[in-house]
């Protein structure tokens, strides 16, 4: 995709990873920031028996259900593919779009 890439280590196993689609020049730079991190295990007795919350993945009517997907790697893939859009569109922002798959989630982080 034309991405200059970057990885960001933040401690031992935890890093970010970043993605910045140049822009034209002169416009703010548009940051999609999500975790990579999940906050659940889908153990919690609160979660138990909800399905959605699970860490196995299960299609039904045609949609992919599971702990990741809910819980912003679904958001990951979108600001992938908004990007691509947008070059497929062959739109040419003047600012910078940065896409920033972080590690940690607030409530499970040092």
């Amino acid at each position: 995709m034309g991405l200059a890439v970057q990885w960001q280590q933040v401690e031992d196993s935890r890093a970010n990873a970043l993605g910045t689609w140049q822009g034209a020049g002169g416009g703010p730079t548009l940051m999609f920031n999500g975790h990579m991190d999940t906050s659940y295990s889908g153990q919690e007795p609160w979660l138990r028996n909800v399905r959605g919350f699970q860490p196995q993945a299960f299609v039904e009517d045609g949609r992919l259900y599971g702990l990741g997907i809910s819980n912003m790697k679904g958001a990951l893939a979108c600001y992938v593919e908004a990007v691509r859009a947008l070059q497929d569109a062959d739109v040419r922002l003047r600012g910078d779009v940065l896409i920033a798959a972080v590690s940690g989630e607030i409530e499970k982080t040092q």
